[in-house]
């Protein structure tokens, strides 16, 4: 595999400073990193069809600001515990 320079001295980098004992461990972290921050935006975004759905099968009335509101605090709620 070929990586660009860039990244191959920002890994070189990282080693001598003592963080990783190789490269090898250096890239384990990081791909087990991007799988948790994927699987946790797959959650969010289940969560969020959820919701959605629920809304969709309630009864129809139309939204008041109140609604938009608690739907927005919600939401924000959930995007800062991520």
């Amino acid at each position: 595999m070929v990586i660009p320079q860039q990244l191959e001295r920002a890994v070189k980098e990282k080693v001598a400073s003592g963080k990783y004992r190789s490269p090898e461990e250096l890239v384990t972290e990081a791909v087990s990193r991007l799988i948790e921050e994927e699987d946790a935006a797959r959650r969010d975004l289940s969560w969020l069809e959820k919701e959605l759905q629920a809304g969709l099968d309630s009864p129809a009335r139309e939204m008041t600001e109140a609604d938009w509101e608690q739907l927005r605090q919600r939401i924000e709620r959930r995007v800062n515990a991520s």
